[in-house]
């Protein structure tokens, strides 16, 4: 297992469009333990009842 490099993590974060770099960085990680056919990550608004995805590795059929 690679260790995350959290340099790179910050610097993706602070980049133009942070969402999408940050996840598909954590993504790429994840499914080299855990292959996936689908991630997505959503943000819940649990005082305002709503839920918006912020990612998606397939955005042709979840689109953000």
């Amino acid at each position: 297992m690679t260790t995350p490099d959290l340099a790179h993590a910050h610097a993706l974060a602070a980049a133009p469009d942070a969402a999408a770099s940050v996840f598909a960085y954590v993504l790429e990680g994840a499914t080299a333990c855990a292959p996936s056919g689908l991630t997505t990550a959503s943000v819940y608004d649990l005082t305002n009842m709503r839920i918006r995805r912020v990612y998606s590795d397939n955005a042709d059929a979840y689109p953000v």
